[in-house]
């Protein structure tokens, strides 16, 4: 029976080292070693049953050194980190790492990002079996009546596509608030629409337990050892 070899940035996925992107920045920088040799090719193949593979001290560190942010993101401002196309997130922040988010808003929108060079807690943070409640403000064109706000709140069909039921609340003549466990692409510009109102603002105010407290459009702050551990719960 022949050898089974795997390429070395997925062998580190799964052993739990790294993500793949984070496996293939660790290779490349010169920080795994297969039996005790130094590999800078993620494409290199191993057998997870009979190689040692292991992070240099190097490499530990730059794991352990991971940026964990909450961000106010300003109406106007693309979801992209592109340094060559206006205001973006690639242009505005500060950080030399290649982050992702957990997930994004459109460039109408504004509100809270939660934003991370980690990528297995980007994807613990997304995982839809979680069901990670996010909570928007909506500002909207028309009258808010109970009977819009009762269609989203049952769940409704978009494109062939059944959504799970909200939670919605009235918090004025035209706005709303919104929860949702899911996120579908404008889902709430979307839903709004089918029951005939116009989105004039959506602001995004929570993610889990994170909120945009102390937080102006445009700023951001470090997530605390407890936020990051109540996100991926």
């Amino acid at each position: 029976m022949g050898t089974s070899l795997v390429r070395l940035n997925k062998a580190l996925k799964e052993l739990g080292l790294a993500s793949r992107r984070e496996g293939d920045e660790l290779i490349q920088k010169g920080c795994v070693t297969v039996n005790g040799i130094e590999i800078t090719e993620p494409w290199y193949r191993v057998d997870l049953a009979r190689d040692s593979i292991s992070l240099t001290s190097r490499g530990e560190d730059i794991l352990h050194n991971k940026k964990y942010i909450a961000y106010y993101k300003p109406v106007g401002v693309t979801c992209t980190f592109s340094q060559e196309e206006g205001e973006s997130l690639g242009t505005i922040l500060p950080f030399s790492q290649a982050l992702s988010y957990a997930g994004r808003l459109d460039k109408e929108s504004e509100g809270l990002m939660i934003l991370s060079d980690d990528g297995r807690f980007i994807a613990g943070v997304t995982d839809p079996e979680r069901e990670k409640e996010k909570e928007y403000m909506v500002n909207v064109e028309e009258q808010v009546h109970e009977g819009a706000l009762r269609k989203m709140r049952r769940g409704m069909t978009l494109k062939g596509e059944r959504l799970k039921e909200t939670k919605v609340r009235k918090t004025g003549p035209h706005s709303f608030s919104i929860i949702l466990t899911e996120g579908k692409n404008r889902q709430i510009r979307r839903m709004a629409s089918k029951v005939g109102l116009t989105v004039t603002g959506l602001k995004r105010t929570r993610i889990g337990g994170v909120t945009l407290k102390g937080l102006l459009p445009g700023q951001w702050r470090e997530l605390t050892k407890k936020e990051i551990s109540v996100l991926l719960q």
